[in-house]
């Protein structure tokens, strides 16, 4: 696993506000510490006020989404979760749809899943608009 802290400072929110963001990406179902404890212990003391998921959670050889529940359940206990699919994701829904069902489902409670969708985040020092783009598998 691998932290990189990073600041973007672009002039659009009022009063020095700022936005903290923990974004997870491509862990092709690995795990860290037992039900993924370990990474949500390392995002907890982050403290971002958003968990961005952007997509190869899971991996093509995926079974079992059992350790990714436990992630997404982990970190929507204390923090909005915006979950973005990846190619993997997208794979599944053809080679092993019963596996993609159970994680569009399980994701669809516990966050916001932005599937070629936009949202927004707002509060009294800014509005930030959010999208999930899928990309089409190719043929």
């Amino acid at each position: 696993m691998k932290i990189t802290n990073f600041s973007i400072d672009t002039g659009k929110m009022n009063n020095n506000a700022h936005f903290r963001i923990a974004h997870i990406s491509d862990l092709h179902k690995k795990t860290f510490g037992e039900n993924n404890s370990f990474l949500i212990r390392q995002i907890e003391k982050i403290c971002p006020d958003a968990v961005f998921m952007t997509g190869d959670m899971i991996s093509r050889s995926s079974k079992d989404i059992t350790p990714l529940k436990h992630l997404i359940t982990g970190l929507s206990e204390n923090f909005p979760v915006y979950y973005s699919m990846g190619n993997h994701e997208k794979d599944a829904a053809v080679t092993n749809r019963k596996l993609y069902t159970e994680l569009m489902e399980f994701a669809g409670k516990y966050c916001t899943v932005l599937d070629n969708d936009t949202c927004f985040i707002k509060n009294e020092n800014f509005t930030l608009r959010i999208s999930g783009l899928t990309v089409p598998q190719e043929c």
